[in-house]
């Protein structure tokens, strides 16, 4: 008896049909942002050297009196679950040293000492439980201790040892959980998003609004030009972000520009006093406050990690 041919599903081959067309379509995204990456300016952790020069001849403060670091608390694995933190810095342009095609204004060995001056310092965190994007915008005279080399204002930490040191002191005094960092030039992302009333804004304040155009600033660009958007960014753009998060992260822009964008500014208000011209933070009760703010959980979930 004559067997009958077996006759594949439509649904079947439409299926292996829509599989292939997606990883094509991805492969074209790895593609495409291999070419950008090239533009940035990756540096790895381990090849950024501390500026002890700096630190030595920075003015030692005389707020310990009052800023006790042990009282901060780090957060638990459980608190930044499902969380993910960016430092951005917001760089000053330095007019001596103008690199085009760099993210940063530091120049050869011996030429110039440090990686530039952090204008604007801002913690942005996405929460997914919370469906919140998180803008912590830090002053730059906020009094800090740096491990190993003593008391001085937070934003020194960028000019001595640039992203990774300014991420660790942020980590250590405030108890929070750093994943990457990125600093841009504010001339150069003035000049992208065409405002000329740039050169007047009062970073520590205002720059956290900037940090947060540029994210939010996406979801009404028309795709065609996102891609010359971002691409005119790049090159000003100093990071330590693996090519593999940084693909996780442009797949998930869309749903994060859904997000909720909360903001903020450290010192707190009524929480810090100015010693010899210097924000001293109430280092205990503004770590907890950021803490519960930027790790916060729905009532459900808190609820449910409380049980376990």
């Amino acid at each position: 008896m004559e067997e009958k041919p077996v006759k594949k599903s439509k649904k079947g081959i439409r299926l292996v049909a829509a599989l292939l067309i997606i990883i094509a379509i991805l492969l074209i995204l790895l593609l495409v942002w291999r070419h950008w990456i090239g533009r940035t300016n990756y540096i790895s952790d381990e090849d950024v050297e501390v500026m002890t020069e700096l630190l030595e001849t920075e003015a030692v403060l005389h707020a310990s009196d009052v800023y006790h670091l042990e009282d901060v608390v780090p957060a638990s694995a459980q608190q930044i679950k499902d969380t993910w933190t960016l430092l951005v810095i917001a760089e000053k342009a330095d007019p001596e040293s103008e690199t085009p095609e760099s993210g940063t204004d530091s120049t050869e060995a011996g030429e110039k000492i440090g990686y530039g001056q952090a204008a604007g310092i801002v913690l942005m965190t996405i929460n997914h439980p919370m469906h919140e994007v998180h803008f912590n915008s830090f002053h730059t005279d906020l009094y800090a201790m740096f491990k190993g080399y003593g008391e001085h204002r937070l934003g020194q930490a960028y000019t001595a040892g640039g992203g990774p040191l300014l991420s660790s002191v942020i980590e250590k005094n405030y108890g929070v959980s750093i994943d990457q960092y990125a600093s841009i030039r504010l001339d150069k992302v003035a000049e992208v998003l065409g405002m000329e009333d740039f050169t007047d804004l009062d970073i520590n304040s205002q720059g956290v609004d900037v940090i947060e155009n540029l994210v939010y600033g996406m979801q009404d660009v028309a795709p065609p030009m996102l891609l010359g958007y971002i691409s005119k960014l790049l090159p000003y753009v100093t990071h330590n972000i693996p090519d593999a998060k940084v693909m996780n992260l442009i797949m998930q822009i869309p749903k994060v520009v859904q997000y909720y964008s909360v903001k903020d500014i450290l010192p707190y208000e009524g929480l810090y006093q100015e010693l010899d011209g210097y924000l001293v933070p109430d280092i205990e009760k503004t770590s907890r406050r950021l803490q519960e703010t930027i790790y916060a959980k729905p009532a459900a979930v808190a609820e449910t990690e409380t049980e376990t």
